[in-house]
């Protein structure tokens, strides 16, 4: 499997648009993997997780096809995931395809699904198959072509009913956990009784250097607090790819900074552009 990180900051990205911070003055100043728009990633080509407002740049800037994608994962309702605009952008006579129309379907649960639906039926995007959207569960199982997948409850008290998913594929399963804090305790048991071995883990690390930050999202010692848990319940190994994601200038620290403090633990920052293959 591969995921590719076409954006990896918070809602208000680095910089962030209206701020003056050190830290987004130094990102603007160095550029680079030090910039990073609102979060989205990319399995294997094919299934696309988030649908943030920089989903435009993502396709010019990383050159994704975003017409031949047919499948989208929504975490949660907040604009910075899902920006239910340029939903509309893929009906006539915005959108033209040169082959085969295939709807792009949504996968949502709760108010994310709620919402959605009630877009598409507004913009008549399902009745002209452009867009089409399906419910799916906590804690179950569903199938998109050969990979199995499972929303698991993230705890994120500033969404409605976030979710994060874990992926199979053949003999390979990852674990997207974005916008998430500290597992809730129903999500560890989810994942030994499945007997869930991560081959990668994608953490939340928003709060990245802030101290014990255990609000709506992670820092990067509750990190670590938590994959020492999930080393204790097997769920991941030594051979587990571990990559920290999602960054807010209030985590105080731009790429460089979070290479180093990380390089210890083997974990990978990512950073707009990141493919990891495993």
């Amino acid at each position: 499997m591969k995921i590719k990180y076409l954006g990896t900051g918070a809602a208000e990205g680095i910089p962030a648009i209206f701020c003056e911070c050190d830290i987004c003055e130094e990102a603007k100043r160095l550029g680079g993997k030090n910039i990073r728009t609102r979060s989205q990633a990319l399995i294997d080509g094919k299934i696309l997780i988030d649908f943030p407002p920089d989903s435009f740049y993502h396709m010019i800037e990383h050159q994704v096809n975003l017409s031949n994608i047919q499948y989208l994962l929504i975490t949660h309702e907040h604009s910075d995931h899902l920006y239910l605009g340029d939903l509309e952008m893929r009906k006539k006579p915005f959108a033209h395809f040169k082959t085969y129309e295939k709807p792009l379907t949504v996968f949502a649960h709760g108010e994310s699904y709620r919402i959605i639906k009630e877009y598409v039926e507004k913009h008549k995007l399902a009745e002209t198959r452009r867009v089409l959207v399906q419910e799916i569960q906590p804690n179950i199982w569903f199938n998109i072509e050969d990979y199995e997948i499972m929303p698991l409850r993230a705890n994120h008290p500033s969404a409605k009913t976030p979710v994060m998913y874990l992926i199979k594929h053949k003999d390979k399963v990852m674990l997207y956990a974005h916008d998430t804090s500290y597992f809730l305790d129903e999500s560890f048991s989810i994942l030994t009784d499945n007997n869930i071995v991560l081959d990668l883990i994608s953490l939340d690390c928003t709060s990245a250097l802030l101290k014990n930050y255990r609000g709506t999202h992670m820092s990067l010692d509750v990190n670590l607090a938590l994959l020492e848990h999930l080393r204790e319940l097997r769920i991941i190994t030594d051979k587990t790819t571990v990559v920290v994601n999602h960054f807010s200038h209030n985590g105080l620290a731009n790429y460089d900074t979070l290479v180093e403090v990380t390089k210890p633990y083997g974990i990978i920052v990512s950073y707009d552009g990141l493919e990891v293959a495993f």
